[in-house]
């Protein structure tokens, strides 16, 4: 009983502590993947002039079509850039305001986690396993922008 209490009690300061999080602005966010995109943009616009374009998915489609990332970062750049601007969109909707942190209240979380994986899957994910892919989502942000070194041959 003790040991069951303490699990819930562990489980519930990590659902705040990750409901803190800011998906735009904070570290392996929307932000993170915007910034790199324009670095690397800025780095090669002289040799790519039309590589400066100014949508997010497209410019990294053109990253891709000149290898100057690594067709599996460019992917998962993509995969991770949709998720977090139709997180942040249906935040933003529940809330009816502009915003870009996880509610922590668990009930608002489930219906954000509904509306974003599809009612379909409405008994399927609990928020601990919302949060975990929201988490693992930024660190696999957060480990690409710090692991581009400049060269497309490089691993990120």
């Amino acid at each position: 009983q003790v040991a069951f209490l303490r699990q819930q009690s562990v489980a519930a300061a990590k659902r705040r502590l990750l409901s803190t999080v800011d998906i735009k602005n904070g570290q392996g966010g929307i932000r993170d993947i915007e910034f790199l995109v324009q670095v690397i943009q800025l780095q090669h616009v002289q040799e790519y002039p039309d590589l400066f374009v100014g949508h997010t998915v497209a410019a990294l489609f053109s990253l891709k079509r000149y290898e100057l990332l690594p067709n599996s970062a460019v992917d998962r750049l993509l995969e991770a850039y949709i998720f977090l601007r139709r997180l942040e969109h249906v935040l933003q909707l529940s809330d009816d305001r502009q915003t870009h942190s996880l509610p922590q209240d668990d009930v608002m979380l489930l219906r954000i986690a509904r509306r974003l994986m599809g009612e379909e899957n409405e008994g399927e994910i609990s928020v601990d396993q919302f949060l975990g892919e929201i988490n693992r989502v930024m660190i696999e942000v957060s480990e690409s922008v710090k692991g581009y070194g400049g060269k497309s041959d490089e691993k990120i």
